[in-house]
């Protein structure tokens, strides 16, 4: 919405020649924004989406990182332009915030190591650090403070993105196929043409096209009365937001109404179960192979814990066949003492009988 209000105060605003130069800064951010939003458009292909939305997805969860690395730096940069103003004062000038910004911004974000010699002259540009107690606080202070921004800040909120992308990488389908419904019920919720059903709608399109151009070059007029040339092309803006309303409309008519229907027979019930990726729609031939390290881990973890639960198996029945040998071998060694028992009971009794003979 913004960005359609600063269009429409450029075109109301350079109506006489449409100069948009004149609005640079302006300008520039529309060009920026364009490029940026027909990148965004590229999400509901299945080749650009997968991939795209589980990077913009993962910034949802950046939020406290965000704050901390946003408040580690405004904390730096206010204690630099705080010595920076105090020796501006001293001198009659004015404080250089700009200046101190694009410097801690330099040394933050772009690892600029540049900008830490030209921090440290902050207390002016002959100034050169010294033995004295007051330059080694100074020293001490800037080192801390890009150590914590630069080495610990940095690679905690690249840790962290990291991990907030191999999350959303792996919930990449599933975001792919809501994004792509939520933008078929925006297509749904848009004005539509109702009745008479439009058979051939690329043909009517196409006349609509022909002849809003037409009226189009009609209005125009080269005129140099300013205020009669502000008012056609304001006219020539609505007719055109017009024709491009109802081609929209047109596009989006139901194909149910083709043969008199209302619709109302012509519902789709979806049922899906809770392992619907796999069952539904979206296959790895169609949106690719997307696993991030986590899906990497948790199948590598996966095949551990088979293999793990293969071994235990093959040792417990390796355990079972010894215990059932150990037990045959007590019942054999039971046996031979029974029947070594038995004859020595039988040349007990034999001797017993030679001595009763005798």
């Amino acid at each position: 919405v913004a960005m359609s209000v600063m269009q429409l105060i450029m075109c109301l605003s350079t109506m006489e020649d449409f100069c948009f130069i004149s609005w640079p800064h302006m300008f520039a951010v529309l060009c920026y924004y364009r490029w940026w939003r027909m990148l965004y458009s590229l999400r509901i292909f299945p080749q650009f989406g997968a991939r795209l939305l589980p990077i913009l997805r993962s910034f949802n969860s950046m939020g406290t990182m965000t704050m901390l690395g946003l408040f580690s730096f405004l904390g730096f940069y206010h204690a630099c332009l705080v010595m920076r103003i105090s020796l501006r004062q001293e001198q009659g000038k004015d404080g250089a915030w700009l200046l101190t910004f694009s410097e801690v911004y330099q040394l933050f974000a772009i690892a600029d190591g540049a900008a830490y010699g030209e921090l440290l002259q902050i207390q002016g540009p002959e100034y050169a650090p010294g033995e004295s107690q007051e330059d080694v606080r100074l020293v001490l202070f800037f080192s801390i403070s890009t150590f914590i921004l630069c080495i610990f800040m940095l690679n905690l909120f690249i840790a962290v993105h990291g991990e907030a992308y191999d999350i959303a990488k792996e919930h990449a389908r599933a975001i792919f196929s809501q994004d792509r419904a939520a933008v078929c019920l925006d297509g749904l919720l848009q004005p539509r043409w109702r009745w008479p059903y439009i058979k051939y709608p690329t043909a009517v399109i196409f006349v609509i096209v022909l002849l809003t151009l037409g009226l189009a070059v009609g209005i125009s007029d080269n005129s140099s009365d300013v205020s009669r040339t502000s008012g056609r092309v304001i006219l020539n803006m609505i007719l055109l937001w017009l024709s491009s309303v109802l081609v929209d409309s047109i596009l989006l008519q139901r194909p149910w109404h083709c043969n008199g229907s209302d619709g109302e027979g012509h519902l789709l019930w979806i049922c899906y179960r809770k392992n619907w990726q796999e069952l539904v729609g979206t296959d790895g031939h169609e949106l690719g192979q997307i696993e991030g390290r986590l899906s990497s881990l948790k199948s590598e973890a996966a095949q551990n814990q088979r293999t793990l639960k293969h071994m235990l198996q093959s040792m417990h029945h390796l355990i079972e066949e010894e215990a059932a040998k150990a037990r045959q071998r007590d019942d054999a060694i039971e046996l031979l003492g029974e029947r070594l028992a038995h004859i020595e009971y039988l040349v007990r009794q034999s001797a017993h009988d030679e001595l009763s003979v005798s």
